[in-house]
């Protein structure tokens, strides 16, 4: 066999096997765990002002609203109105019946659209009645049982788990609450996510309760859904399940429900450590809440599947695959770890140094 076939033959051989190493390792050149100095870098655009003129460093000072409903979205102008009106409706009922001891804001992220979907949040203030500057609430708003929209758009498409991240960062409340844009989960439920927090808050001998994580669950409607899915959706989503038992553990069934609830410190703990930015950032949540002693618990919630879902499932599935495993081993070797101590993040206000 002459030199040149065997040369091609070669590179037939060796050329895939590169491919596959440098798409295998891609999230070791993409990833990074962004400070709040950096995270203000991606921000496009607000519609609020922050009192330090970070708003992506709000989540290290003192809470000032109960809950903050944190919604990422990616082209979403023609299901967010929707989910939006259901939310706003909810916590002002709730804000209401409190007599203004409940407070309340909705953190909309627009994950670099190529709609309009920051403009139509950002409208969807003024038609639900709600405030968008939370420097210009009036003094009896809440009583009123009104609370505030604020809206940021990012400078390019990063991923749902970084728009997560940003909302995190530019919260303010006692409790953060992460919402899906397609309204597919029904806000009634957050009561049943709240009755968990308070016990889930401890470590095993620590009966100070100091934190918590509650993630959604949809585990109860799986044989609904097998009968109704596609074949393969079923082969997928059951290997999807497979292998997160297999990388984190079985405690949790369903790690990817868009509705999960953490008090302050645990977002402090969580979102200041997680590095995917795409759909397999849910995962790395719970391998750093496990990691840090959090319990987390597991709570059934309705859910409503809502067509329009920008997901490719098959690119999705693969690239979840790769990034589950990626995370595993990069927390167990210790190349990654937690940035605060539970400790540290439980403080009223902390203190933050550049990254590197």
């Amino acid at each position: 066999m002459c030199p040149f076939l065997c040369g091609c033959y070669a590179l037939a051989i060796i050329a895939p096997l590169l491919f596959a190493l440098w798409w295998f390792l891609e999230p070791l050149r993409k990833w990074t765990k962004e400070d709040p100095n950096s995270l203000r870098e991606e921000i496009s655009e607000a519609n609020f002002h922050a009192p330090k003129g970070n708003p992506a460093a709000l989540l290290y000072q003192n809470s000032a609203v109960t809950l903050s409903v944190v919604v990422p979205a990616y082209n979403e102008k023609d299901r967010l109105p929707v989910m939006l009106q259901e939310c706003v409706q909810f916590l002002k009922e709730r804000s209401q019946k409190s007599s203004g001891t409940f407070t309340w804001e909705v953190v909309v992220v627009d994950d670099g659209s190529r709609d309009n979907t920051f403009d139509v949040a950002a409208s969807s203030a003024a038609s639900l009645g709600v405030c968008a500057n939370p420097n210009t609430l009036p003094a009896d708003t809440h009583t009123q049982g009104g609370g505030v929209i604020r809206c940021i758009k990012l400078v390019r498409n990063r991923g749902k788990g970084f728009a997560v991240r940003m909302g995190m960062h530019a919260a303010r409340g006692q409790f953060l609450l992460m919402a899906d844009a397609d309204g597919a989960s029904k806000f009634a439920d957050l009561q049943k996510l709240e009755a968990c927090i308070g016990p889930l808050a401890t470590r095993a001998g620590d009966t100070t309760p100091t934190g918590g994580v509650v993630f959604g669950s949809r585990s109860h409607l799986m044989q609904d859904a097998v009968a109704k899915r596609k074949w393969y959706r079923n082969i997928l989503m059951y290997g999807f399940h497979f292998l997160v038992k297999c990388i984190v553990g079985g405690g949790i069934k369903d790690t990817q429900c868009g509705f999960k609830l953490f008090s302050r410190e645990a977002a402090r703990v969580l979102f200041s450590s997680v590095h995917d930015s795409r759909w397999a950032f849910d995962v790395e949540l719970l391998i750093v809440a496990q990691r840090m002693g959090y319990k987390v618990n597991e709570v059934a919630v309705r859910w409503e599947e809502i067509p329009g879902s920008k997901m490719n499932l098959a690119a999705a599935s693969l690239q979840m695959a790769r990034d589950m495993f990626m995370i595993r081993l990069l927390h167990t070797i210790g190349v990654w770890g937690p940035s605060f101590s539970r400790e540290t993040a439980s403080r009223d206000e902390i203190t933050l140094k550049k990254q590197q």
